[in-house]
């Protein structure tokens, strides 16, 4: 299964890695280091939602995801106090965590699709969200 996951990613020309064991790490603060820099990306992109020189459409872009944005909020809203399920129970915070992550990768390719020329069209993601 491993070799054949690997032509299929040769023959989609997939970056290659080379990865590496913790236990080569020596030290207990390297083995730390590597742990928690596993879950962070390799490099930060700047954004600026806000940036002085934004074209109205852009303005109208972000009022709908902050539109969106507030209607997710409204059904949280709505899941707790229509319906009367209690904050603490355990599928309300499944549900939030669910939602805060399938969000993320989402608000960060509609940012793209506003303020990047080239992007035609919104990513997987954010049709998910």
């Amino acid at each position: 299964g491993i070799f054949f996951g690997m032509l299929l990613c040769q023959w989609f020309h997939a970056r290659s890695y080379q990865w590496e064991s913790i236990r080569n790490i020596q030290s207990t603060r390297g083995k730390l280091k590597r742990a928690v820099l596993q879950f962070t990306p390799v490099s930060w992109t700047p954004t600026h939602w806000l940036d002085s020189n934004s074209s109205f459409k852009r303005v109208l872009q972000l009022s709908v995801l902050i539109i969106f944005w507030q209607m997710a909020e409204l059904n949280v809203f709505w899941l707790k106090h229509v319906f009367i399920v209690k904050p603490s129970h355990f599928l309300t915070q499944l549900r939030l965590a669910i939602i805060t992550m399938s969000s993320a990768p989402a608000i960060r390719q509609f940012y793209h699709y506003v303020t990047d020329d080239q992007v035609t069209r919104v990513g997987s993601q954010m049709w998910i969200f």
